[in-house]
């Protein structure tokens, strides 16, 4: 597993920029950006690299979010502006070299192997009813948004999110997620599976987790209901999700919460993924030395 900072969950006491500097004292050495385009693509590349930090996930724009928009896949009235959504995640992707890139070497309960890491952009469906026109609309910008995307080398992600979070969201199940991804059936779609939002929509962690194991392309966790670290006080045993998430080998972790508590003691939750200091070792050097490891790789 990759443990990857949410820089716009996380850090909320500084501005996106500083954010980098914060999550590799951490140890951090991915990560991801919900939305990065209040900043310059140019200006956040060059943050990153000077704290040798790699972005693996961005959300492609989601609308006017003051405004209560988020999301614009799924809206029929936004439909002509989606195509220039998705060009602009890919300018800001590619600048970020958010896309498949050469792979890190880790060590999984010896001996080494190679794993690849794939740039994602998530899309956001947005606030609206279900219903023939919505869904037409949004099966459409899928679709495009994946060939799009795949020319780049890049996954394209959609995320059921809970309906107390955010009501009235479209993608509201993973019934649903799994039936528009088999009905597209582009082999560059995949879904993003919050532990957060999974807990609300359905419970049943272990079902849901085994259920769509051949369908995930990441994977978010926080705490329910305060959306905290995922050792903070709620309804969720991570230490068992850590370790049924590792028996379908799935490898990303996204820190998608914010802090409780002082930011050292934050991220002592990583501990709970059992081994994780001999079994999580990834290096951007081909020829690493043992100098460089930390469980944050």
């Amino acid at each position: 597993m990759r443990v990857v900072a949410n820089l716009s969950t996380m850090f909320q006491n500084v501005e996106l920029i500083k954010r980098y500097e914060k999550a590799a004292k951490l140890g951090f050495r991915f990560v991801e950006i919900s939305l990065p385009y209040e900043v310059k693509a140019e200006e956040l590349k060059r943050e990153a690299d000077r704290h040798s930090l790699k972005h693996i996930l961005i959300n492609a724009p989601a609308g006017d979010w003051s405004s209560g928009f988020r999301g614009i896949a799924a809206l029929p009235s936004c439909q002509s502006d989606f195509p220039d959504s998705i060009t602009t995640a890919i300018e800001y992707a590619n600048i970020l070299e958010c896309k498949k890139f050469n792979q890190c070497l880790v060590a999984v309960n010896n001996p080494l192997t190679f794993i690849p890491i794939q740039g994602q952009v998530h899309i956001m469906a947005g606030v609206t009813e279900i219903n023939d026109e919505s869904m037409t609309t949004y099966m459409e910008n899928i679709a495009y948004a994946c060939g799009a995307l795949a020319e780049h080398g890049i996954m394209c992600l959609i995320e059921p999110i809970n309906q107390i979070t955010i009501p009235n969201y479209f993608l509201g199940s993973y019934a649903q997620a799994v039936e528009i991804l088999q009905r597209i059936g582009h082999p560059n779609l995949r879904i993003t599976l919050d532990i957060f939002h999974a807990q609300q929509i359905c419970g049943k962690l272990t079902n849901t987790i085994t259920t769509l194991s051949n369908f995930i392309g990441h994977v978010q966790v926080a705490q329910v209901p305060g959306r905290n670290e995922p050792n903070s006080n709620g309804e969720i045993n991570y230490q068992y999700v850590f370790e049924i998430l590792k028996r379908y080998g799935i490898w990303d972790i996204g820190c998608e919460y914010s802090e409780s508590s002082e930011l050292a003691e934050s991220v002592e939750w990583v501990h709970l993924i059992n081994g994780i200091d001999k079994c999580l070792l990834s290096f951007m050097n081909p020829t690493p030395s043992h100098d460089h490891l930390d469980w944050m790789n």
